[in-house]
């Protein structure tokens, strides 16, 4: 059954608007995977067979796309990006929403893409503050199946002698 969905995230990062513009509509192999640059205007070509529906550098970017090529649990896909400055323009605040309708397996779905959200707006505030604007080498690889299981993080950390209850950092 299809239904709707929205991820929506908030963050505070010491870069300037322009900077989260640049790695947002540019710079993308630095935090998440190479895409081409959007056409800059409303109604322009975005990543992976998007519209352009919101253009206003370095403020609002919106893209979107019905019928996702090549991903058949998803008929609509939109991505808004809110960026607003911070402490006279040192700092930015951006909001973050992606949202759609996904056919399948809704809960797992959601879930997913939800952490994805998390992991991609983590690695792009680590890119904007420890090295924007430079640019970066994107790499791939792929890992045996099991890395695909859900425990497969926690299974790497006993292996390396990193305990359940190590905090983070």
């Amino acid at each position: 059954m299809s239904k709707e969905f929205e991820i929506a995230r908030e963050f505070e990062v010491d870069a300037t608007p322009e900077e989260v513009w640049e790695a947002i509509t540019t710079g993308t192999g630095g935090y998440l995977w190479p895409m081409e640059p959007p056409e800059p205007r409303v109604g322009g070509k975005g990543p992976f067979g998007s519209k352009v529906t919101a253009w206003d550098p370095p403020h609002r970017y919106t893209n979107r796309v019905e019928d996702v090529e090549g991903i058949s649990e998803q008929t609509l896909n939109q991505l808004d990006y809110t960026v607003e400055p911070r402490d006279e323009g040192r700092r930015a605040w951006v909001r973050y929403v992606h949202s759609g309708i996904f056919v399948d397996d809704w809960d797992n779905q959601y879930d997913g893409a939800a952490k994805h959200t998390d992991f991609y707006l983590h690695t792009l505030r680590e890119y904007l503050i420890h090295f924007a604007p430079r640019p970066a080498a994107f790499a791939t690889f792929d890992g045996p199946e099991a890395s695909k299981a859900p425990d497969a993080l926690a299974v790497v950390g006993r292996a390396l002698g990193v305990g359940e209850d190590v905090p983070a950092g």
